[in-house]
């Protein structure tokens, strides 16, 4: 069993192999083992819902179940797709889209 997790972990460096470790897999895994370091060493009660929330968006980040495009979207406030769209003519042309 230990044989077989090292043989897909070591084998997961190699694309052409279909029975190994997915790459987007393991990045969340080795970023929630050093967040648990993290955690242990420098998180109190005073920073530890921001903590929480860092991890959680690494983590659908690395999963792919987020993407930055949307984490930028919800940033700036709007979801709408015509503003967004006219926004980007108007930098490619410096028109206005009106």
């Amino acid at each position: 069993m230990i044989k077989e997790f090292y043989e897909k972990l070591i084998g997961s460096f190699d694309n052409k192999n279909p029975h190994t470790f997915s790459g987007r897999k393991l990045t969340a895994f080795a970023f929630v083992v050093f967040s648990g370091y993290i955690h242990i060493r420098f998180v109190n009660t005073e920073n530890a819902i921001e903590a929480l929330l860092v991890d959680a968006g690494t983590a659908l980040l690395c999963l792919g179940i987020i993407t930055f495009e949307q984490v930028i979207k919800f940033k700036n406030g709007g979801n709408d797709e015509s503003s967004i769209n006219s926004r980007e003519i108007q930098s490619e042309t410096g028109l206005d889209s009106k």
